[in-house]
């Protein structure tokens, strides 16, 4: 329900504004709610929503232990296609992302109101059809000190809950680490590649991609170092060749993909973060063809096999692209 509030209606609202500020109106927000609230006719409702710690019991992370094709979480199977591989990892289910993604854009829009918020925690946390939204909490005037601080709560909030199952994914980690130390990339933490769902994930690549044709040749070849410097303990090839979803693709222009015999550590990196950067596009672009091995294919699975090999792939891309992007290179409404 939409409609206009004035500060001192809700009997929790606390706020040094009720007094200083009474006769000011503020929009009612769909994601602030109190316990009771009236409605246009005066009534107090209860709106149903889940405690967060009730949630929680809910699958936020997920642990992958990979073989035979077999995905394992919380006692459930699901079926990796064209896995052959044997390795494990965390990933963040789809309601883990829909959790930290609505209630950082909650904050994102409270800066766009000129507003913040006073201290807030997990008791402060509520879920609605998955979800978050914030309960008896004081609503200010916006100040850059305590959005940072709102920022903090909410960091402490997302760790705390991805915690819980175990080793924090690679990918939420970076998120949580852009929270703590870059503040000033607030506008980056609500579309955060770890918070894309699965089904996303191909097409935002893609559009990354694309956006590596409007940079400078300089800018492109340190994008491309940093990429060619991603480190895990097997070779993106070997990685490639363990999935048959992904192998497909590899296989149909594998000679493009060796590794090339460069003398110099950045000439190295760059050519290794541009194989694999173009692996990756190349991938989505053609993942259909898998239909020609006979094997079950959906989109997902496409991602999630090229996510519990490589999380750390398209944070870093889009990282660099939106250091691009501050600084003048791109505008605001084309990455995202």
């Amino acid at each position: 329900m939409d409609h206009t509030i004035q500060f001192g209606t809700y009997e929790a609202a606390t706020s040094s504004l009720q007094i200083v500020e009474r006769k000011v109106m503020l929009k009612a927000l769909p994601f602030i709610r109190y316990d009771y609230y009236k409605d246009q006719q005066g009534e107090y409702t209860d709106d149903g929503s889940i405690p967060f710690f009730e949630y929680l019991n809910s699958n936020i992370q997920m642990s992958i232990a990979a073989g035979n094709g077999r995905l394992r979480s919380s006692g459930t199977c699901s079926h990796i296609p064209g896995e052959r591989g044997r390795f494990s990892g965390q990933v963040a289910t789809e309601d883990g992302r829909i959790f930290a993604q609505s209630l950082l854009q909650n904050l994102w829009v409270l800066e766009q109101n000129n507003e913040c918020l006073g201290t807030f925690s997990e008791q402060n946390i509520r879920f609605r059809d998955k979800m978050s939204v914030l309960y008896n909490v004081e609503r200010r005037k916006l100040d850059l000190l305590q959005l940072k601080a709102n920022y903090k709560c909410a960091k402490k909030i997302i760790h705390d809950a991805f915690s819980k199952a175990g080793p924090i994914p690679d990918d939420i980690e970076h998120l949580l680490d852009l929270m703590e130390n870059e503040f000033d990339k607030r506008s980056l933490f609500r579309v955060h590649a770890s918070l894309w769902s699965l089904s996303d994930r191909g097409g935002m690549y893609m559009r990354m991609h694309e956006h590596l044709k409007v940079l400078s040749v300089p800018q492109v070849y340190q994008i491309m170092c940093v990429m060619g410097r991603m480190k895990y303990k097997i070779d993106w090839r070997t990685l490639v060749r363990t999935n048959d979803l992904l192998a497909r693709i590899y296989n149909s222009k594998k000679p493009q993909y060796a590794k090339k015999n460069i003398q110099g550590q950045k000439a190295m990196e760059y050519s290794e973060g541009k194989l694999f950067t173009d692996y990756l596009r190349n991938r989505v672009a053609h993942r259909m063809d898998a239909y020609k091995l006979g094997v079950s294919y959906t989109a997902q699975g496409s991602e999630l096999a090229a996510l519990v090999r490589w999380p750390m792939a398209l944070v870093t891309l889009q990282y660099e692209l939106h250091k691009c992007k501050t600084s003048g290179d791109l505008n605001d409404g084309e990455l995202y």
